[in-house]
């Protein structure tokens, strides 16, 4: 193969200069003494994607500290530097770079830093290794978790349903000596009578809340959806709190228009909703102090709200206020006991209704707990709410 000469007219400077600016896969900028770029080859242009003539150096590359100056860097035109430059994808690319000083500025000449390259590559080998690791032992660990809680689970729902049957004994024959015996005894023994009642109440609402948490956590907390009136709700859960009212001499005040709606709803779960709203509101407000229990309807919701006249809650503890075990630093007047879990399937059922249940309070003057049942929804299993389940 024969060389062909080259033409007097183009001098090796030239040829190399054009060769570089129009096919090299280099970096090669000149830049004025403002450190604009007034010149760029092809193969910078298509990296990063623009023509970048007229941007300052420090727009195209990455220097967060500010440190990089062409002028400095020229003063040692053989020692390399590692620049960063912004590509077309918005990730930076390393190349090696030169500055030579020349009469109106700088130009700058870069290759791929492949040495950077495998440092990285090897960096990120080394990330990927240890993330695998990371989400193997993640996984294992997971697996764990959920062995361990389907055993708390099944602990859960055995002892509780083991602890029901004798609990409602206790509460069947202390309802008993009340109606038949309490004209007979004294004050002391009617007293004790009074606390195996509420401490019979108390664990019959932990079994219950226990029951339903574990059911709730293994997918298997069902409902049984017919159509319902939601007053009758409403009568029935007031009946049930009435009597912790009366003995706290707490007025519960009734707003409810005639015309409330009937739902398609578990009326007996929607009923425990609103009693443990109710309840709570009794034992969180003082004595003689009084609660205010409305309910509305629109087009679209059913509306359901109680008011109380206690301490309030804390903004920063209403966000936990319906998870499980979350509750309200405030005590309760009466030293009335609660794990926590009251909340939690509440907002669980209302769910399952595809409803919402939320709070307002304000320190010193009390909540108010808004419960909104949609008139109209899809059960997402063949249109049958009465399959729906979590």
């Amino acid at each position: 193969m024969t060389m062909q000469p080259i033409p007097k007219s183009h001098s090796i400077e030239t040829l190399l200069y054009d060769e570089v600016r129009r096919h090299a896969a280099l970096i090669f900028w000149v830049m004025d003494s403002d450190h604009r770029v007034v010149s760029a080859n092809a193969f910078s242009t298509t990296l990063i994607g623009h023509s970048i003539e007229g941007k300052h150096f420090r727009d195209v590359v990455v220097d967060f500290e500010n440190r990089l100056d062409p002028n400095r860097m020229a003063q040692d035109s053989e020692k390399a530097h590692l620049i960063h430059i912004v590509t077309k994808d918005r990730l930076p690319q390393s190349f090696s770079c030169t500055f030579h000083a020349i009469d109106t500025g700088v130009v700058m000449i870069g290759s791929i830093a492949l040495e950077e390259q495998e440092r990285l590559k090897t960096e990120i080998l080394s990330l990927n290794q240890e993330l695998s690791n990371m989400t193997r032992a993640l996984q294992k660990a997971n697996a764990e978790l959920k062995h361990l809680n389907e055993l708390k689970n099944q602990f859960l729902g055995m002892a509780a349903h083991d602890l029901r049957k004798p609990v409602g004994i206790i509460m069947a024959y202390a309802d008993f000596l009340e109606e038949e015996l309490a004209s007979t005894m004294g004050e002391e023994q009617q007293g004790f009578l009074r606390t195996i009642q509420s401490s019979a109440r108390f664990m019959k609402r932990i079994i219950d809340n226990f029951l339903d948490a574990a059911l709730i956590d293994s997918g298997r907390f069902e409902m049984d959806f017919s159509r319902e009136a939601v007053q009758t709700v409403l009568d029935h859960s007031l009946a049930m709190v009435s009597l912790a009212a009366r003995r706290k001499s707490i007025t519960i005040d009734r707003s409810f228009p005639l015309d409330l709606p009937t739902l398609m709803m578990d009326g007996s779960k929607i009923e425990q909703v609103v009693m443990n709203v109710l309840a709570n509101a009794v034992e969180y407000s003082p004595p003689g102090s009084r609660i205010e229990v409305s309910a509305g309807s629109d087009e679209r919701v059913c509306t359901i709200r109680v008011t109380d006249q206690g301490p309030g809650i804390p903004r920063e503890e209403i966000q936990h206020l319906f998870q499980a075990y979350g509750r309200a630093s405030a005590r309760k007047t009466a030293g009335e006991r609660s794990i926590g879990l009251g909340l939690a399937i509440s907002r669980k059922i209302v769910e399952q209704h595809g409803g919402t249940i939320s709070v307002t309070s304000e320190i010193g003057k009390g909540s108010t707990f808004e419960i909104r049942l949609p008139l109209h929804w899809n059960s997402p299993e063949d249109g049958d709410p009465s399959r729906r389940h979590g």
